[in-house]
């Protein structure tokens, strides 16, 4: 019985006092033929203590998280610290219970709820901050979609106020792209097109614009570079295509960049 990371619920604070409850209990197997009385009474109550210290704050966790598991949870809590209250009056009582019995109510502590409810909150938990990053993300990919959308607005009012001419409202509206493009960076660039055709659906901006926008961008980007610090092997061979599409970069190094590339795989 060892303990690994297979055991965390990824939450550091909680995850190193489980790992001290498995040290107490490997103790208790490890002297099981040749423990004393005292010995055995001194381990349990220091399981006593990891109940009454962690269970509380697993609890609120929990709360916290709204875990549909937690009634459950907080019964087995109520049910292990009972039995091990009753452990421990024995031992004060002179009324010793086998410490076989005592160490596989342990074990099966650790099996069943440990290893068991434990992780299942832990998932539980992590899948719920999975859900509020992404939802994070979301809300701030639409925060930066709207940015174009209010900046082509205030140069159509401009437009029709004519206060710049046809030409200063073409050139700008494709920086405008550009520069979305450019916050929304070379990692969400596949993300990024599609919104520029969303856009172009809405009237936003033509397919010309569209176009010019994307190569103002590409032309800000040092390709091979971007390409060695890129992550993915989707957003390199989106990115080595785009310049190959529109021009940017010469058939033979296109080849040789995007050997280069599929040889990661």
């Amino acid at each position: 019985m060892e303990w690994d990371s297979s055991c965390c619920i990824g939450f550091d604070a909680i995850d190193i006092r489980r790992e001290e409850l498995f040290s107490i209990i490997r103790k208790l197997v490890k002297k099981n033929e040749t423990q004393t009385s005292e010995s055995v009474f001194a381990a349990l109550k220091a399981v006593t203590k990891y109940a009454s210290s962690q269970f509380p704050i697993e609890e609120e966790l929990m709360r916290d998280v709204f875990f549909p598991g937690l009634i459950e949870h907080m019964e087995q809590h109520f049910q292990i610290k009972k039995q091990v209250s009753q452990f421990l009056y024995a031992y004060k009582d002179g009324k010793a219970e086998n410490l076989d019995e005592i160490v596989r109510f342990l074990l099966r502590w650790l099996d069943t709820h440990i290893l068991g409810t434990d992780l299942r909150f832990g998932e539980f938990r992590s899948q719920m901050f999975d859900k509020q990053e992404q939802a994070v993300r979301e809300k701030k990919a639409a925060e930066i979609r709207q940015k174009p959308i209010e900046k082509i607005g205030k140069l159509k009012y401009l437009f029709k106020e004519k206060l710049i001419n046809s030409d200063d409202f073409k050139d700008r509206k494709v920086k405008i792209f550009a520069g979305y493009l450019e916050e929304r960076g070379l990692a969400e660039l596949k993300a990024s097109l599609t919104d520029l055709d969303c856009f172009q659906k809405e009237d936003h901006l033509s397919e010309k614009e569209k176009k010019l926008a994307i190569i103002e961008f590409l032309g800000k980007v040092n390709l091979e570079k971007s390409l060695n610090e890129l992550q993915e092997i989707e957003s390199k061979l989106l990115l080595l295509n785009s310049f190959f599409e529109f021009e940017m970069v010469k058939e033979p190094l296109y080849i040789e960049l995007k050997e280069k590339v599929l040889s990661q795989i």
